[in-house]
């Protein structure tokens, strides 16, 4: 029996068209006055020219069939088709998430996501994922990724972590398996590409990348160069008393303060607090610097999301921990600052158990570091986690912080450790850091 062959031409209801261009038509206008009002109207020329592509896509896929039999090329173009179509209203479902974030918020996440990415990449280069400790550090770190993109609804990082995390889960259960960091890094390439995806439509397509983002918030208003130049010109000239305390008010726009960057690290407190089962912990600020420019503060707040990061993981304990030791469920981490005679001093403290003392010098002795009969002073054992290679056994408490001194010091910063009691043996010792801040770092740029 011959097989009959349908010759009308397949065709799909031209309403479908029609519906969809007009809701992209009203969606398009939506954002474009809601962006305008934020000063970006370059994000709502971007989206309106992806809803465009989308909506030309969307013609090419309701053109009427062939009325003969569909070739093989033809049904290979029909699926290049779908798979653009696809990709278009991904892209517009990602821009609407977008939009959703503040540019400071959202510049925060790809922050820490890429410092996190980063820390895995570096400990599996050096080969240091058949420890027990690092593979809890790496899969605590993707899950820490993975949480925060699924709560921004970024569905292709939240999938990408997902599997990377199924890689560290596997190398737990072997790790020493063959070609093991090899898959490890393939999969930790693909959420970093996925991060570049999201930062390539939050610049490219919605226009909000460079300082201007940082500006676009909640907490402050964006002001050009040319006028920040221009008022500050106006004050140095004038002559009154009014003109001093205009000169100081001026001389601070364009300065991004301690608290906005303290805040912005401690917004990535929650993901990892409910992965430990810790409540996330009150973050207190007293800050008396003018800000930093916005080549400092970017380092600044690198530092400051590993170090709050660092505090709350491995420094506050668990809530059965501190109620038996008669402290409050919630841990506390209090940031302050000070005028010093060349610059300012931040320093970071946290109310858990301390600096594992015996832990760390265990390790050195280990790594031959020190001599298995040293008798260092404390403070020698402390600067310890700056060290990369001797904190990781030790508790963790150094875990990044040889990143973070390298991050200061290209700044002209610098930063140490300071114990309570310097001079009494203790398994635990308490402890600030101290980070060292040049004048330079609060004048703004040129």
């Amino acid at each position: 029996m011959s097989e009959s062959i349908d010759t009308q031409p397949l065709r799909k209801p031209i309403w479908i068209l029609g519906v969809t261009a007009l809701l992209g038509v009203l969606f398009a206008i939506y954002c474009g006055l809601a962006l305008a009002q934020a000063s970006a109207v370059s994000a709502g020329l971007g989206l309106a020219a992806a809803l465009i592509n989308l909506a030309l896509l969307g013609v090419l896929a309701t053109l009427p069939g062939r009325p003969q039999d569909r070739s093989a090329a033809a049904a290979e173009s029909d699926a290049t088709l779908a798979h653009a179509v696809a990709e278009q209203r991904e892209a517009l479902a990602t821009i609407a998430q977008i939009l959703k974030l503040p540019p400071g918020r959202f510049n925060d996440f790809i922050d820490q996501a890429r410092m996190l990415a980063a820390e895995n990449r570096d400990l599996i280069e050096a080969q240091q994922h058949g420890d027990a400790q690092v593979q809890a550090t790496l899969l605590r770190n993707m899950h820490a990724v993975h949480d925060q993109a699924r709560s921004h609804q970024f569905g292709r990082v939240t999938a990408a972590a997902f599997q990377a995390g199924q890689g560290y889960e596997r190398l737990a259960a072997a790790p020493r398996a063959e070609g093991a960091p090899a898959q490890l890094l393939t999969e930790l390439a693909a959420v970093e590409d996925a991060l570049a995806h999201l930062v390539g439509i939050n610049q490219e397509t919605l226009g909000r990348g460079g300082r201007a983002g940082e500006h676009f918030t909640p907490r402050g208003t964006f002001v050009p160069a040319e006028q920040l130049a221009e008022l500050r010109e106006l004050v140095t000239v004038s002559g009154s008393g009014l003109a001093a305390r205009l000169h100081d008010l001026v001389g601070g726009l364009g300065l991004i303060p301690l608290e906005r960057l303290v805040g912005g690290a401690a917004d990535a407190l929650p993901a990892p607090a409910r992965e430990l089962g810790k409540p996330i912990p009150q973050v207190r600020v007293q800050d008396v610097t003018p800000g930093f420019h916005s080549g400092f503060a970017d380092a600044l707040k690198r530092a400051l999301l590993q170090i709050l990061r660092n505090a709350l993981e491995h420094g506050i304990e668990t809530p059965e921990q501190r109620s038996a030791a008669g402290k409050r469920p919630q841990g506390v981490i209090e940031v302050s600052s000070q005028r010093v005679h060349d610059g300012y001093e931040i320093s970071i403290r946290d109310d858990g158990r301390g600096l594992p003392m015996h832990a760390l010098h265990r390790r050195a002795v280990e790594n031959g570091v020190l001599g298995p009969e040293a008798c260092s002073l404390a403070d020698e054992i402390a600067e310890r986690i700056f060290r990369p290679g001797i904190s990781t056994a030790a508790a963790d408490r150094g875990v990044g912080l040889d990143v973070v001194r390298t991050l200061l010091e290209e700044q002209g910063a610098s930063i140490l450790v300071l114990l309570d009691k310097p001079h009494v043996e203790q398994a635990f010792a308490p402890f600030r850091l101290m980070i060292r801040v040049p004048a330079a770092a609060c004048a703004p740029a040129a």
